[in-house]
């Protein structure tokens, strides 16, 4: 998880990710997530200088040193800031809010952001701000969570909530992907395609990895609508 922005949502998740990302991002994790992502490659193409929006311990600078000749990963976490710096020498990390990022317009060839826009009270300013810092005819990949899984609909339909209500505060609630798709395009993106995320399953134990198992299977199963994480590749027009 990474999180963004100065608002009550992003303080309250703020005081979670220390411990996750110790508990979650030790050496062979971190090296199945850079793994994973390597399609992202290919996705994004070759790029002068890409923006990681909510960057957490800054993985994707592995992933795609040899795509991007310039790699910057923001976020707002200085432990994960920290250790992605001194993982990942070669690239640059600064404190930004995804909402009020400190670059120039069109200074990015591609943008990726993996699950953070769900941590952001303002989704739309923040992909608003995306679209200022990324050049016409970029590429912005995305993975955010989805309201539709299948494990969180069948308890509303039930009339059992859902489990991710008001997390990470009070007011919370995630998108489906149809609410996701006209939020990009209110932003002003063209959706240029919709994937299954690439965030890897293969690691955790207990009730976790049992977890990671259902996610897995829904993922394969079900259709887009239905997954746990939903992945979008979006454009900038010309």
């Amino acid at each position: 998880m990474n999180v963004t922005g100065t608002d009550p949502w992003a303080a309250a998740a703020r005081k979670f990710y220390p411990e996750r990302l110790r508990r979650l991002f030790v050496p062979e994790v971190v090296t199945r997530f850079v793994r994973a992502y390597a399609p992202l490659r290919q996705r994004l193409g070759a790029a002068d200088k890409i923006l990681d929006a909510g960057c957490g311990s800054g993985f994707l600078a592995d992933t795609l040193q040899d795509t991007a000749k310039q790699f910057v990963g923001a976020d707002l976490i200085a432990e994960s800031l920290q250790r992605a710096s001194t993982l990942y020498p070669h690239a640059r990390f600064c404190c930004a809010d995804i909402t009020k990022l400190p670059f120039l317009d069109q200074e990015f060839n591609a943008v990726t952001a993996l699950s953070s826009l769900e941590f952001c009270q303002r989704k739309l300013e923040a992909l608003r701000e995306i679209y200022r810092v990324l050049k016409p005819g970029g590429k912005c990949y995305v993975e955010v969570r989805n309201s539709g899984f299948l494990l969180w609909a069948l308890p509303a339909k039930l009339g059992l909530g859902r489990p991710a209500e008001n997390y990470p505060a009070g007011g919370f609630r995630d998108l489906n992907p149809g609410e996701w798709q006209a939020l990009f395009e209110g932003a002003g993106f063209k959706v240029a395609a919709r994937y299954a995320a690439l965030r890897p399953l293969n690691f955790g134990a207990g009730l976790l990895r049992l977890k990671h198992a259902l996610i897995f299977l829904i993922q394969k199963l079900f259709p887009f609508e239905r997954h746990f994480i939903c992945a979008f590749l979006l454009e900038r027009p010309q």
